[in-house]
């Protein structure tokens, strides 16, 4: 009977990616309805400055300065469209993204299951029934949540970035002025934050 030597690196863990990459690769399973949530997030915080745009041109318009063009009543009949645009973007984009969680969630607990019950080798949890049953419940649904605001924030990101781009248009000074507190403060608080986060981190090693 001849042994194998046994490699210790096999009963090392596997490595753990991070939220960024295991959020990457479920958003990867259904990239069509994920970027569908994405976009159309994104009109519904970008199209509020739609209007703003058209009553420039209207006012425009009416004291006889603007360009040849769209006439006073195509104008505010496209003013109309925009201000009920995100309305329909919003009922949309919340179809498209309750539709996109749900079935993600229902994938990774299948993935999860399907480990548990046919994965080659022995698939134990450990913990009681009452944890497993909290990583299928909870520890799922925490995964999702992480996935939940990025439509938020991408569509803001963007509505920032556009009205930066406006704004700089119209006054660049007035837009300098408004946005050095902004970044000012948004810098403090992240040093701030970076510095709680380690002393929570140092304070959980000590307990």
């Amino acid at each position: 009977m001849t042994l194998v030597p046994l490699d210790p690196q096999e009963n090392l863990p596997p490595p753990r990616p991070s939220a960024f990459v295991q959020a990457g690769r479920i958003a990867r399973a259904r990239p069509w309805l994920f970027a569908l949530s994405m976009g159309l997030y994104v009109g519904y915080y970008t199209l509020p400055l739609v209007p703003g745009l058209l009553q420039r041109q209207i006012f425009d318009t009416m004291s006889g300065h603007a360009r040849a063009g769209l006439n006073l009543w195509s104008l505010a009949g496209l003013w109309f469209v925009a201000q009920l645009s995100p309305l329909v973007m919003a009922s949309f984009g919340n179809w498209a993204f309750v539709t996109f969680t749900s079935a993600s969630r229902l994938k990774v607990r299948t993935n999860m299951l399907g480990w548990i019950m046919f994965a080659r080798g022995p698939r134990i949890s450990p913990g009681t029934s009452g944890e497993a049953l909290s990583r299928f419940r909870d520890d799922v649904a925490e995964v999702i949540s992480f996935i939940e605001g990025w439509n938020d924030t991408f569509g803001q990101g963007v509505f920032a970035v556009l009205a930066l781009v406006i704004m700089w248009q119209i006054n660049v000074p007035v837009t300098f002025y408004v946005m050095a507190p902004m970044i000012l403060v948004v810098a403090i608080t992240q040093r701030i934050t970076r510095g709680i986060h380690r002393y929570s981190r140092v304070a959980r090693e000590a307990e």
